[in-house]
C-alpha cells in the first residue's frame, strides 16, 4: 500500500519481499534508496521523513520527522523512533554488551 499524492519517490528501489511497507505522508524518497522489508510484519514508515541519496532502510519501523543521509544503512533488527538524524555513510547494527 503506497500513496503516492505527497510523496516523491524517483529511481528507488522498495522491496516488500516478505510483507507490506507502509509509508506516511509527506516523505521524500531521493534516487537511488533502497527500502527492504524481509519480515512477514507490516514495515511502517511514518510522515515527513526524508530518505537521501542512496541509503539502504531495512528496519521495521522508521517514526516521524526522521532523515536518514546519503549512503546510511540501517539494519533489519533496529527501530528508529522520531525525529532523529542518522549520518552519512552510517551504518545501523545491533551490538552486544
Amino acid at each position: 500500500m503506497f500513496a503516492y499524492r505527497h510523496n516523491r519517490a524517483p529511481k528507488t528501489t522498495i522491496f516488500a519481499i516478505a510483507g507490506p511497507i507502509v509509508i506516511g505522508m509527506g516523505c521524500i524518497i531521493e534516487e537511488g534508496t533502497i527500502i527492504v522489508n524481509r519480515r512477514k510484519e507490516v514495515m511502517r514508515i511514518g510522515d515527513d521523513n526524508l530518505f537521501e541519496i542512496g541509503c539502504r532502510v531495512e528496519c521495521p519501523s522508521v517514526g516521524n520527522f526522521n532523515t536518514i543521509s546519503t549512503r546510511a544503512r540501517v539494519h533489519h533488527t533496529v527501530r528508529i523512533s522520531s525525529f532523529c538524524v542518522i549520518g552519512a555513510g552510517c551504518l545501523l547494527a545491533p551490538t552486544r554488551i
